[in-house]
């Protein structure tokens, strides 16, 4: 049986313990981020700094009822850049720049009427 020497970092495979460990020596794989808005690459090494920040968005599986995108996974990556251009679309941007927990149970309790006949009486409170 032929033995398979794997590189830890970038799992590259050797039939040579030796091949492996000089390959190991100089291994120092990229990572690449590419925003899906705007194209902007950046590649770096994972000691590097890097100068600027990325986003990666996993939002799931949407509820079937959504028609477009229904069984389809939506996952996308964002550069800096795009995200602050995608979040000044929202209308109500304060609240999600500023938000947290308490705030957003602050804002969405229930008050419950219990004077009216019917359930109508469910009222959110600003």
């Amino acid at each position: 049986m032929k033995s398979v020497y794997i590189c830890e970092k970038c799992d590259a495979q050797f039939e040579s313990e030796q091949e492996c460990i000089d390959h190991e020596k100089d291994c120092n794989p990229m990572i690449t981020y590419i925003c899906d808005k705007c194209g902007k690459i950046e590649s770096y090494k994972p000691d590097e700094h890097i100068s600027s920040y990325w986003f990666s968005i996993d939002l799931g599986t949407p509820d079937y009822r959504s028609k477009e995108l229904d069984n389809k996974i939506v996952k996308f990556d964002l550069c800096d850049n795009c995200m602050h251009q995608f979040i000044n679309t929202f209308k109500y941007k304060d609240n999600i720049l500023n938000s947290n927990e308490e705030r957003f149970d602050e804002r969405y309790k229930l008050d419950i009427d219990i004077s009216e006949e019917s359930f109508n009486g469910l009222k959110l409170i600003k």
